[in-house]
């Protein structure tokens, strides 16, 4: 059987959810990668930051276990107030306590923050 494994970054709220749309299933929206935030939950912060960025795979058809799964966000040009929000939400000591988060100067008072499961 071929490899039907395909991993995508940097699509938009838009773009992902037209990818789930095509080539995932209903309850995808529903599913967790390791812990994290499902992805619904991570599609609702892009009423919050219109910027934002998602990466993750696909696992095509002919496989039994088909999918689209969301492993992680970006956000750039986020303020300090809004950096800290997102580090108490998504790298607690909680169950959705990201793998790995990075955060970075992203320009004057503003920050590049990247979290990811896999």
């Amino acid at each position: 059987m071929e490899d039907t494994y395909k991993s995508f970054e940097g699509l938009t709220a838009r773009e992902l959810r037209k990818l789930i749309k095509t080539k995932g299933r209903k309850g995808d929206l529903n599913c967790t990668q390791n812990d994290s935030p499902t992805a619904k939950e991570m599609l609702a912060l892009s009423k919050k930051y219109i910027n934002i960025l998602y990466s993750g795979y696909v696992i095509g058809k002919p496989r039994e276990d088909w999918r689209v799964s969301v492993e992680g966000f970006s956000i750039p040009d986020v303020s300090a107030e809004e950096a800290v929000a997102l580090l108490l939400e998504f790298d607690n000591a909680d169950e959705k306590t990201a793998e790995k988060c990075d955060v970075e100067p992203d320009g004057d008072l503003v920050y590049y923050m990247r979290f990811w499961w896999d």
